[in-house]
């Protein structure tokens, strides 16, 4: 009885802060292991390459990403979005991907240590302008949080300590391959990794469910430029990891797979001038 009463009052005291809580937020934030919130201005005058600001919600936090695609005119957007100016991209998957022909589907992307922000618009641009036909493009940032702090982030991913930056990438991987299985059974999820977003894939990865692993197999080509971490072929559908024969910061991290016929590893010539 004493317990019975002890809960009560403490329901009492808590319950309108909880209320206010709930109300402040748009209902589609509660029960969802993961959003991909879009404001909707954004999209108004959008074309195919254009990079639209957006939010990657988890049970962690938040961070920052770009998106983009050729298809924002098929939107069936509700009142109810409407109204709140911002919609959950993962509600409307089926109006964006295309649900015949095989091919890639969506195309994703994970920049580097040391990436504010505005380098993070650069990285995303120079991904998208490359990619022909224009599909559901979404780029997830993963923050400086300053280069040692960073390099010290990195070190710990050889050991699958988790982060954030995991974790966020983790759950927007195993989403959009669960979703893309069940649009078009046929179609491929291109990831696109750069140093550090290498490691963080392969973290995020080992992290998966069995389920969601057995999915990556099914549908997720990865390819990455400098992965701190090579991903093995048999990881995913198929996996490339490419290097500088000139790079001296991740070069050396694939150096023990090069004959290792378990990792398609390719040494590029750098054309930058020393």
């Amino acid at each position: 009885m004493e317990h019975t009463f002890r809960t009560y009052i403490i329901t009492l005291v808590f319950l309108p802060a909880l209320l206010n809580a709930h109300l402040e937020k748009p209902n589609f934030y509660f029960f969802q292991e993961l959003i991909i919130d879009v404001p909707i201005n954004h999209i108004e005058h959008a074309d195919a390459c254009t990079l639209i600001p957006a939010k990657i919600i988890t049970y962690e936090g938040q961070t920052e990403a770009l998106i983009a695609c050729s298809y924002w005119l098929q939107l069936e957007l509700t009142s109810h979005e409407i109204a709140l100016g911002r919609f959950n991209l993962l509600n409307h998957l089926t109006e964006l991907i295309p649900d015949f022909n095989a091919g890639i589907a969506c195309v994703l992307a994970g920049n580097g240590i040391q990436t504010k922000y505005r380098d993070f618009g650069y990285f995303s641009h120079s991904i998208r302008e490359k990619i022909p036909e224009a599909p559901l493009f979404i780029s997830v940032f993963n923050p400086t949080e300053g280069i040692q702090r960073d390099l010290a982030r990195a070190l710990q991913e050889f050991d699958n300590i988790e982060n954030t930056s995991i974790i966020h990438t983790r759950e927007v991987i195993a989403t959009l391959s669960e979703k893309l299985a069940q649009i078009n059974p046929e179609a491929l999820l291109l990831y696109i990794a750069h140093s550090e977003g290498g490691g963080i894939f392969s973290c995020a990865t080992n992290s998966m469910t069995p389920t969601q692993r057995l999915a990556i197999k099914h549908n997720l080509f990865f390819l990455g430029f400098g992965p701190t971490i090579p991903i093995p072929k048999k990881r995913v559908y198929n996996a490339l990891n490419i290097y500088s024969d000139k790079d001296i910061l991740t070069f050396p991290f694939a150096s023990p797979f090069l004959a290792n016929p378990s990792y398609f590893i390719h040494i590029t010539t750098c054309i930058t001038p020393s």
